[in-house]
């Protein structure tokens, strides 16, 4: 295992530890979700400036939302990029290209998030960019087109557009993060 991989694996067991220690479930789940696993390797992928330092905020953020929801709740009007701000602190990273397209594939995730909520958040009255009028179709094949016009073979190990979607559709992704 190479050895960023194992710097992945060492943050995110540290993180479930502070925050899930007597949820094991809960922590096995977000060790193997490949979103989890996407916001702590991203800084490595994509080169940034001491990765393992913000590989270690980033999961700490993600780790904190499922926790407590909030930072990354959609509110009305909001693009999914946006909705992502608090995570989005690549732009030091030496592989922009990575950084762009690991973004890409959160935002993806955030979409199939709000598409499998879409009937609940219409309900509950929750803001959702799909019941706001976002074309869930266009937005999927813009995103995908442009994930997949971005090659890193270090990301596709941890997650592709299809497998996102696959995942999702399948009913194997709960939340965004998970």
């Amino acid at each position: 295992m190479s050895e960023w991989k194992v710097k992945v694996e060492s943050i995110l067991q540290t993180g479930v530890r502070k925050y899930f220690a007597n949820d094991p479930k809960m922590s096995a789940g977000i060790v193997a979700s490949p979103v989890a696993r996407l916001v702590a390797a991203l800084p490595f992928i994509a080169d940034c400036p001491k990765p393992d330092e913000l590989a270690a905020k980033n999961v700490d953020t993600l780790l904190k939302e499922i926790k407590n929801p909030g930072p990354f709740a959609h509110h009305a009007g909001m693009s999914l990029r946006k909705r992502l701000a608090p995570g989005d602190n690549l732009k030091g990273a030496a592989n922009p290209r990575a950084a762009e397209k690991g973004m890409l594939l959160l935002e993806l995730a955030s979409l199939q998030d709000h598409f499998r909520d879409r009937e609940v958040d219409l309900a509950s009255k929750t803001p959702n960019p799909l019941n706001e009028g976002m074309d869930y179709q266009k937005e999927k094949d813009r995103l995908v087109k442009a994930i997949n016009a971005i090659s890193s073979p270090e990301m596709d190990e941890i997650t592709t557009a299809d497998k996102l979607i696959a995942r999702s559709e399948t009913g194997t992704v709960a939340t965004l993060w998970m």
